[in-house]
């Protein structure tokens, strides 16, 4: 008994024992998991950050190039007027500065338009000519700026509608003044607020994720995504601009958009010299929904991990020889754990590398600009030159090619400029180390206001590794293709054989009663008629047993010639119905029309003046049957039009032969059968 005792008293300790060293275990997997977890979910916030901020100061500087651009526009255009006879210019002076204005809005293909302002707010010139002229711009808040501040520095305003067309536009404008420095006018420029959100569109901020451009007043000038209806909306509500916004730049902070209500990861950049600012922000959620799958997977794990140690410690509890077993097991799992999160890893690492291998290089061809030509880093790594030591322009970069790739490739460019349509092609460039490489190539035009090619964008594709696993297919499956090439070949002839004539080359009985088909169904739909004409070679066997079947069957293949040149009319067609019987079908053809046709083929064969010394005319003629009529449903069929037109054509030849006749002109239709008994042929 005291054994027993002892026996259970050491159970229990052991089972105390096995209980403490199960629950540290689980609250040390539990806590370096939570560490694990909470790192990973840190550095995945930080990752989020650090991309917000580089878009931001990168959107800030191309926001800053732009107006830079535009501001340079008003500098020239200001300083013209002002050295003009302001604001009474005369004629040839407003239409000189026009020309400046037009040519400075061509200049720049965002730009919308240039346009200049008298004293009263009205439109003086502009680079769209008349039609802007005397628009109303003195409500404007840009206009009310200008006229009450002195300085005659840039000024970016309120989003405003423009007057001819009421899209959105973003102006930059400066002040004149008259000779006395007086209030003169004000010099603007607009660009299209759908600009800057296409251009925002072309960045990935992820799911929920968002770009705007906004002045310092809380004025939204730009968001993407976003509506129409959001341009010129007042922020100043927003947690945006109540708590974060201030003199300097700011990054790495979190808010909730007053516009969609969406909590995101934000920086913001001001753009240097203007009162605007880019903001980029990330969607919280989106971003850590990768980390929540992991956090999923890591819970899912740990619950197998903690179960797998429950049963083992009651197991252990109750037999000590299954400890080393337990034991064992528990570090089984937790390696083939470590290796599923090392393969998951590489598959991460080898998912990133994959994206980085496909280059894709851009190019831009400013045409209005003396054929500038911008390459990207990519497009000097597919020709192989050190931007550093290569400055490319349009006829260095065609020199790169193949010579007859050179002269297709400018001729596609010349194409794309004059048609104002977009073009793509393969072409070989040689790099300076001599290589070959194969590339794709597509351009797409710019147009200015007036619908003329100004420029052409493009994207470069380095496809030498593509075309070289093409070679290698192309090799690997050279033998196939030897052996599959008899079978094609017969594919082919029975292709040919099931719906060509072998002899004439024309259509055979097979094609033609599929298009006799086709046709009688159609006229049945639109009630429209339906001719045919049948012809038959005059005393043709005679022909054959003058001069051979192989006189027999040129013979046939001269008059099958005749016919297609004589069919001009869509669905026309013309086919050799069986032996020396040739067929012509006539869809929404008068019987006039059939006939007339008919005369013309018989005329072409006699012209033809193939001697058959067993014809009573001394040369191969023809006879013809024709028969028109419009078929009603269920009333008429397809084989009622060939009875009808075969006896037509032997009633020709029993006349006489060397004729035409209509089956409107036989007194009584006899059966096919009942005059091939009667033919000699």
């Amino acid at each position: 008994m005291a054994f027993r005792m002892r026996q259970s008293r050491s159970r229990q300790n052991l089972q105390g024992r096995l209980a403490l060293i199960v629950t540290f275990a689980i609250f040390a997997l539990l806590g370096a998991d939570a560490l694990s977890l909470a790192g990973s979910r840190e550095q995945t916030l930080r990752d989020a950050e650090q991309e917000t901020a580089n878009l931001s100061r990168s959107l800030a500087d191309q926001a800053h190039r732009i107006f830079q651009l535009m501001d340079s526009d008003l500098l020239g255009v200001r300083a013209a007027i002002e050295a003009a006879p302001f604001p009474n210019p005369t004629a040839q002076t407003e239409a000189w500065i026009q020309r400046i204005m037009a040519a400075r809005a061509a200049a720049r293909p965002a730009t919308y338009a240039l346009m200049v302002l008298d004293a009263s707010g009205h439109v003086l010139v502009g680079s769209r000519g008349d039609q802007v002229r005397g628009l109303d711009f003195s409500t404007s808040g840009l206009f009310a700026h200008h006229r009450d501040d002195p300085s005659r520095a840039a000024f970016i305003g309120r989003p405003l509608r423009d007057p001819l067309d009421g899209s959105w536009v973003l102006t930059v404008s400066r002040r004149i003044n008259a000779a006395d420095g007086g209030f003169a006018g004000v010099a603007v420029e607009e660009v299209p607020a759908d600009f800057f959100r296409k251009l925002y569109a072309s960045f990935d901020t992820g799911q929920d994720g968002v770009i705007l451009l906004a002045r310092s007043d809380a004025v939204l000038l730009a968001r993407w995504p976003g509506r129409a209806t959001d341009i010129g909306a007042d922020l100043s509500a927003s947690p945006l601009f109540k708590t974060y916004v201030g003199p300097g730049d700011r990054q790495n902070f979190e808010f909730m958009s007053l516009l969609d209500g969406t909590d995101r990861l934000a920086s913001y950049t001001w753009v240097d010299d203007t009162p605007v600012l880019v903001m980029v922000g990330r969607a919280k959620q989106a971003v850590l929904e990768n980390w929540r799958l992991t956090l999923w997977g890591h819970v899912l794990g740990l619950a197998v991990v903690l179960g797998m140690l429950l049963l083992l410690a009651r197991q252990l509890a109750q037999k000590i020889a299954e400890e080393a077993a337990a034991q064992e097991q528990l570090i089984t799992t937790n390696v083939q754990l470590a290796r599923s999160e090392a393969s998951t890893a590489r598959a991460v690492q080898w998912l990133k590398l994959a994206e980085q291998i496909a280059h894709v290089g851009h190019w831009y061809l400013d045409v209005a600009d003396g054929n500038t030509l911008t390459w990207s880093d990519e497009v000097y790594r597919i020709f192989g030159l050190d931007q550093e030591m290569f400055t490319p322009s349009l006829d260095l970069a065609l020199a790169f090619y193949l010579p007859e790739d050179s002269q297709a490739k400018a001729a596609a460019l010349a194409r794309c400029l004059q048609t104002c349509q977009p073009y793509e092609e393969f072409t070989r460039l040689v790099r300076p180390d001599g290589t070959i490489r194969h590339i794709f190539t597509r351009g797409e035009p710019q147009q200015d206001h007036a619908g003329r090619a100004v420029a052409v964008f493009g994207v470069v594709m380095d496809m030498t590794v593509q075309k070289q696993a093409e070679a290698d297919l192309r090799h690997a499956t050279a033998r196939a293709e030897a052996a599959n090439k008899a079978l094609e070949a017969a594919n082919a002839a029975l292709e040919t054989l099931a719906m060509q004539d072998s002899l004439t080359t024309l259509p055979n009985r097979r094609q033609f009663d599929r298009a006799l088909d086709q046709e009688f169904r159609r006229a049945v739909r639109g009630h429209s008629s339906l001719a045919l004409i049948m012809i038959d070679v005059d005393q043709f066997k005679q022909f054959n047993d003058l001069y051979g079947h192989q006189a027999g069957d040129a013979c046939l293949r001269a008059i099958a010639q005749t016919l297609p040149p004589l069919l001009n009319r869509p669905g026309d067609i013309a086919a050799r119905y069986g032996g020396e019987e040739l067929a012509v079908l006539l869809p929404g053809n008068t019987a006039c029309g059939a006939r007339e046709l008919a005369h013309r083929i018989a005329a072409s064969v006699r012209d033809l003046g193939m001697v058959h010394a067993g014809s009573p005319y001394g040369v191969v003629t023809i006879s013809a049957g024709v028969e028109v009529f419009a078929p009603m449903r269920e009333a008429d069929r397809p084989a009622d039009l060939v009875a009808r037109a075969d006896a037509a054509l032997y009633a020709a030849k029993r006349s006489g032969r060397n004729r035409v006749l209509c089956h409107s002109e036989l007194g009584l239709a006899a059966p096919r059968a009942a005059e091939l008994s009667s033919a000699d042929d």
